[in-house]
């Protein structure tokens, strides 16, 4: 049941940040959703901090990882979204605003992760 809570508390949290960084950035006359494209390479960023400095804790490390990995960035980052927006860039012909935003997004996104174990082994090491 903790587990449970943990992933609920975090992905409220999570979803709401989203929420709110999309309602910012994210503009209608726009063919790039910042704000989606934002909150994916932010929860990937985390991820990748959440999996550094959990690789160690055990059962504690494995709460930790289902309030911030699963919990808030899951609930932050949504590739549902992602793939709306992009299935929207190609219903309406921007091809290369769709290529664009794709290919920007996946690469993004894993060096969010990349970046987020290193900035940890950094910091810490």
């Amino acid at each position: 049941m903790k587990a449970y809570i943990l992933v609920f508390i975090g992905g409220g949290f999570g979803s709401i940040a989203r929420y709110f960084l999309g309602s910012l950035l994210n503009q209608k006359d726009n063919p790039f959703f910042w704000g989606t494209f934002l909150a994916n390479f932010l929860a990937c960023v985390i991820v990748g901090v959440a999996l550094e400095l959990t690789k160690n804790e055990g059962e504690n490390g494995t709460n930790n990882r289902l309030l911030a990995f699963t919990g808030f960035a899951g609930g932050f980052s949504t590739f549902s979204t992602f793939s709306a927006e992009l299935n929207q860039l190609v219903e309406t012909n921007n091809y290369t605003s769709a290529g664009i935003y794709g290919i920007a997004s996946i690469i993004s996104c894993f060096t969010g992760i990349i970046l987020g174990r290193f900035a940890v082994r950094t910091l810490i090491n």
